[in-house]
């Protein structure tokens, strides 16, 4: 999923295409064209057609005709979507964190990241601005568990899936879509997301040992600083134990 939409056009209009022509690389350009250059729908067209024919030696006007002019069509309905500050609020976390297992934790963070970028963007489920109801479109579940750094087996997948939609904070539609049930715009701010490419390094690590919060973790562990402590003294006791079972 391609969250930052406008920075995309403008590398591809400077470098052309990564590899090949991809259909969702032609939306955004087209989304690009309308709303950031103000073209209309034969202008978009004729901008298209030529970046192709610059950027793919091998680019067929003719072959290619249906998927420009999908791409024109899609691009009157959504938006192109653009750098949006995120904001995780206490409430949220809280509802993410009734939760103990911590990989399903991440996974509803991811959504519910995901669920209010779509929204901010107006796009997909999320286009109608009044409908306070937050959705996860365009995204399938495998790419929200990357995107979670949740690696599981095929079966361990759908075992999660079932147990956060049983829970009821979210909602599979028969669309594919999600629907997100536990945002809390009001409550206060817990953690903003900076940069949504990397959306799993702003969730707050977790204690192993007791669960909770790790607020400030400078050294390279994932406990909690009493749980820390509690460790590093058995530890030295264990040590200890040793050193006198070894002297006699």
């Amino acid at each position: 999923m391609i969250f930052y939409e406008k920075e995309r056009a403008e590398e591809l209009l400077e470098n052309g295409f990564f590899c090949f022509i991809k259909f969702e690389e032609l939306i955004i350009l087209a989304k690009y064209f309308r709303d950031e250059k103000n073209k209309n729908d034969r202008e978009i067209k004729e901008s298209l057609i030529s970046f192709c024919k610059e950027y793919d030696e091998d680019f067929n006007e003719i072959l290619s005709r249906k998927k420009i002019a999908d791409a024109v069509r899609i691009s009157k309905k959504y938006k192109i979507k653009k750098d949006t500050a995120i904001s995780i609020t206490k409430k949220e976390i809280e509802s993410i964190n009734t939760f103990e297992e911590y990989k399903i934790r991440k996974v509803l963070f991811v959504m519910a990241v995901i669920s209010k970028y779509l929204k901010y963007n107006h796009d997909g489920d999320n286009k109608n601005v009044e409908d306070k109801s937050y959705y996860v479109s365009s995204c399938s579940f495998i790419n929200i568990l990357k995107m979670a750094k949740v690696n599981v087996s095929k079966n361990e997948r759908k075992r999660i899936l079932y147990k956060i939609d049983q829970s009821g904070l979210i909602t599979t539609l028969p669309t594919g879509c999600f629907k997100v049930n536990f945002i809390d715009e009001n409550s206060e701010k817990f953690v903003t997301i900076k940069s949504l490419n990397n959306i799993i390094d702003y969730y707050p690590k977790i204690c192993a040992n007791c669960g909770a919060i790790i607020e400030n973790n400078p050294k390279n562990h994932n406990l909690c600083p009493n749980c820390y402590k509690e460790k590093r003294r058995e530890d030295v006791k264990n040590n200890v134990r040793k050193y006198r079972v070894k002297g006699k």
